[in-house]
């Protein structure tokens, strides 16, 4: 179940990263796009939260750090948005998501394994095997691509993604240790459970946003924007909801793959798409290398090797008896 969860999750996040792509081609730039998507994903998630009866309670941390979170990955939406004007599509998405190794190592650095927060070699091991395969890809792209100012928009994305995923984790730290390290606590495990989360996230994003239109000028939002604006918003509204769904259904070893196999399910689908549309040179050795990477640092591998061992002793007393069958 887990698994179906997070396949769906990567197909509306392919999705929606089409509509921004196709946000740049259409109307030079993404604010427009960016401001009608993420007040329709505020609109569609509070709506999907209370069809789903979760919880109703807040409080006035709870809305102040929702906000905050939501400037931030409004900021990364933006820089996002940025280096895909700069360049190739498919590569820059494949850096962001593959940016998702890092936050572990940071919340070791800060929290340490007391909090729940490991780090391992296999993270380490896997996350240079990640940047190693993005310069590979990135050497193999060729084209006419402005890569100084690719490199700056896209880190600043990397960088503003990374602190977005870690505010997350401490959310859902929070919810999973309600009595543990109060003084690392904003707020109750209630509180953090609260409806309200998600929906004032996109709402601190989507005020960021219209800022920056009103800055711009930008009176009249065309008809196209709008289009593609309420199609990404409630693509970006689902995934998020099966992503959530993922991690609540997985089973033990479902669960030592669930981002990889978000993270890499959506490089794909959005290298496919960035192949067969734009036609841009995709270096699939690279990215098979930044796939791996992935796997390696992202999946609990003692989680995995302790649950095969455990469920299925039968089938090394199976192999035992076949090994010594044959050798004789």
């Amino acid at each position: 179940m887990g698994s179906l969860c997070v396949t769906f999750a990567a197909l509306f996040a392919a999705a929606y990263n089409l509509c921004m792509r196709k946000s740049v081609g259409s109307f030079h730039g993404t604010q427009s796009f960016l401001m009608v998507e993420l007040w329709m994903a505020s609109i569609c998630s509070y709506c999907l939260q209370n069809a789903l009866g979760a919880a109703s309670t807040w409080n006035g941390m709870l809305v102040l750090s929702s906000l905050s979170l939501g400037g931030i990955f409004g900021a990364t939406l933006y820089y996002l948005g940025k280096a895909l004007a700069y360049g190739p599509s498919s590569l820059t998405i494949a850096s962001l998501n593959a940016s998702n190794v890092l936050p572990s190592f940071l919340l070791f650095a800060l929290f340490g394994p007391e909090l729940g927060f490991p780090y391992y070699w296999h993270h380490f091991f896997g996350s240079l095997m990640v940047l190693a395969g993005i310069f590979w890809a990135a050497k193999g792209c060729g084209g006419t691509h402005q890569w100084r100012a690719w490199t700056l928009y896209c880190f600043l994305a990397i960088f503003c993604h990374v602190c977005f995923l870690v505010g997350l984790e401490w959310r859902s730290w929070m919810v999973r240790y309600p009595d543990s390290f109060a003084y690392l606590r904003i707020y109750p495990q209630d509180v953090a459970k609260s409806a309200y989360f998600l929906p004032l996230m996109y709402v601190g994003a989507a005020c960021l946003h219209t800022l920056f239109c009103m800055q711009k000028g930008e009176k009249i939002v065309s008809l196209r924007a709008c289009y593609l604006g309420t199609l990404g918003g409630v693509c970006n509204a689902f995934y998020a909801l099966f992503l959530a769904r993922a991690a609540q259904y997985a089973s033990v070893l479902e669960h030592a793959v669930l981002f990889p196999l978000f993270s890499v399910a959506t490089i794909f689908l959005c290298n496919l798409w960035g192949k067969w549309l734009y036609n841009e040179i995709v270096h699939w050795k690279g990215s098979l290398l930044a796939f791996s990477g992935i796997f390696l640092a992202m999946a609990d591998w003692r989680s995995s090797y302790l649950f095969f061992q455990d469920t299925f002793p039968h089938i090394w007393e199976q192999l035992r008896w076949l090994f010594s069958q044959a050798s004789r």
